[in-house]
């Protein structure tokens, strides 16, 4: 905020002076200032989730459903693949016992286990001899 001071500082000088037209130039550069230090500190963060984002970019494992997973995770843990597509956020999925998935932020869904969503849908049916 160097730049921020400095005009402070030449407000306190021209404020002396009495010049109404510089005081107001003053402050508007002021304003434009603080609105540009705004600018950076976003485009620093857009810039640090993109460079995060381009790590992991490289170790995304597609499946034949809409979930993701990440190479060489030993957690297991599935995340949204239309999350990921469309916003390049990773929101980890709900996994549900009988093998399929939700996405909590998009709602999307799928099969995470095929076996599981199978078996989750035998009904006991008992012979009649």
């Amino acid at each position: 905020m160097v730049i921020y001071d400095k005009l402070k500082q030449l407000y306190d000088i021209v404020k002396d002076n009495g010049s109404m037209d510089a005081l107001q130039m003053i402050l508007d550069l002021q304003r434009e200032v603080l609105d540009y230090e705004k600018d950076v500190i976003a485009l620093r963060n857009e810039n640090k989730s993109l460079k995060e984002n381009a790590g992991v970019s490289d170790k995304i494992i597609r499946h034949d459903q809409p979930f993701l997973t990440i190479q060489n995770d030993s957690t297991g843990v599935l995340y949204c693949a239309h999350c990921w597509d469309a916003d390049r956020k990773l929101i980890q999925v709900g996994c549900k016992n009988n093998g399929k998935f939700i996405c909590p932020h998009c709602k999307s869904d799928g099969i995470y286990d095929e076996e599981m969503h199978r078996n989750s849908h035998h009904v006991f049916m008992p012979t009649i001899l």
